[in-house]
């Protein structure tokens, strides 16, 4: 027997793909249990389909790809419709495939194919999934960039209104003729405190708030100067929460040296405090 023919027949294939006669199957273990060759030859197939079976991105040995082309070649172009004498076998026995053999190895070209076609498939598909990821992950980035930015022109913003408070407050405290005046805290508000700024030349008074508890709902500190003994209302304050960042306002130009500053009802009052006085210079 020609063991290499046998082998190079396309039937060890056939058997290992599971499309040969019952007959071939019979013989493929009867010449596997007696010849190593063939033996050995159906692991290497087994191996290299099942291999590629579970989608590595291995290719299937050469010459396998060679013996199912040849196969296909010559069961539909050279012998389309006679019967193929396959190899002989034992002193003249012969082992006869029918025409039908052309449709076996066309369903085994198309299982290669097959997996072919589905480890192209699964390549893409992972790759599609790692592009998606790192889409993902510069989205994430990006958006912590965004953020932060944010917060850094927050803070640039933040300084910029702070040292513009300060320029104002160096504006007024740095005049010819301006007279400081601290509002300190009384009984009800031991920690209150203020600064009343006097401009002894215009007589415009500034205000800036150092501390005052935040007025309950429904009610404002109102700015007071002392006429001639009598409190005249010289506005509302509407606190901040950044002091630092509140500055100096200009209250009404008032011709005084002793202030004061109440709890009133939203809106004031105009004839006098009519809640308790937190803070007070002068009286």
């Amino acid at each position: 027997m020609n063991i290499k023919e046998y082998i190079s027949s396309g039937v060890l294939e056939a058997y290992v793909l599971g499309q040969c006669s019952a007959s071939e199957k019979q013989e493929v273990e009867l010449y596997a249990l007696e010849y190593p060759e063939v033996q050995a030859e159906l692991n290497s197939i087994r191996g290299a389909l099942g291999e590629y079976a579970l989608l590595e991105e291995k290719t299937p040995p050469a010459h396998l790809k060679e013996k199912i082309a040849a196969a296909v070649k010559k069961a539909v172009v050279e012998e389309p419709k006679k019967e193929v004498k396959v190899i002989s076998l034992n002193g003249g026995k012969e082992v006869r495939a029918a025409q039908t053999n052309m449709f076996r190895w066309l369903s085994a070209a198309a299982i290669v194919l097959l997996l072919v076609c589905a480890g192209i498939l699964y390549r893409t598909n992972a790759q599609l999934n790692r592009m998606e990821d790192e889409v993902a992950g510069l989205q994430v980035t990006n958006t912590e960039l965004n953020r932060e930015l944010q917060k850094q022109k927050d803070s640039y913003a933040q300084t910029e209104k702070t040292m513009q408070v300060m320029k104002e407050k160096m504006d007024v405290v740095t005049k010819p003729g301006i007279i400081p005046m601290e509002l300190k805290g009384l009984q009800v508000s031991p920690d209150a405190k203020a600064m009343a700024y006097l401009d002894n030349n215009t007589k415009d008074v500034y205000l800036e708030i150092n501390n005052l508890p935040k007025p309950p709902e429904g009610m404002q500190y109102q700015f007071w100067a002392i006429v001639k003994g009598k409190p005249v209302s010289a506005g509302m304050i509407d606190l901040c929460e950044q002091p630092d960042t509140c500055g100096i306002h200009k209250m009404t130009n008032i011709d005084a040296h002793a202030f004061a500053i109440s709890l009133e009802k939203k809106g004031g009052s105009n004839d006098g405090p009519k809640g308790s006085i937190y803070a007070a210079f002068g009286i």
